[in-house]
């Protein structure tokens, strides 16, 4: 019993002594896996930080093109009432030229006729 209880004590001791010396080996160990685990969750919030500045940089180009997308579909609205006003109004120049037209037209042919009636009545006269 005695040897065994020695036998005990000296595996006791060993033990301690072995955990004392890879006591601080390990706590260093544990300390430099911390370390990495550290610069790892560092490195991963600012990759996500800068997905972050990309995604609102991206959202902001996206909003930005929709508005000059807008911008055009109005200026584009805008020039085609013009383009209707302008045919509108060109379609009455051409209508009012050719009652114009017409009515020099007229005139023309009363012109001559009156030209005509005066000469017979000229001739007339001189019979």
């Amino acid at each position: 019993l005695e040897k065994q209880v020695s036998e005990l004590g000296l595996r006791i001791a060993d033990l301690e002594a072995a955990t004392q010396t890879n006591g601080p080996r390990s706590a260093i160990h544990l300390q430099q896996k911390l370390d990495e685990k550290i610069a790892q969750l560092d490195a991963e919030i600012r990759s996500r930080q800068e997905a972050q500045k990309v995604q609102r940089r991206s959202e902001r180009m996206v909003r930005d093109l929709q508005h000059q997308l807008l911008e055009k579909d109005k200026l584009n609205a805008r020039h085609q009432e013009e383009a209707v006003k302008s045919e509108q109004k060109i379609k009455g120049y051409r209508q009012r030229i050719e009652e114009l037209s017409m009515s020099e037209n007229n005139l023309t042919i009363a012109k001559r006729k009156a030209e005509r009636d005066s000469m017979e009545l000229k001739e007339r006269s001189i019979r």
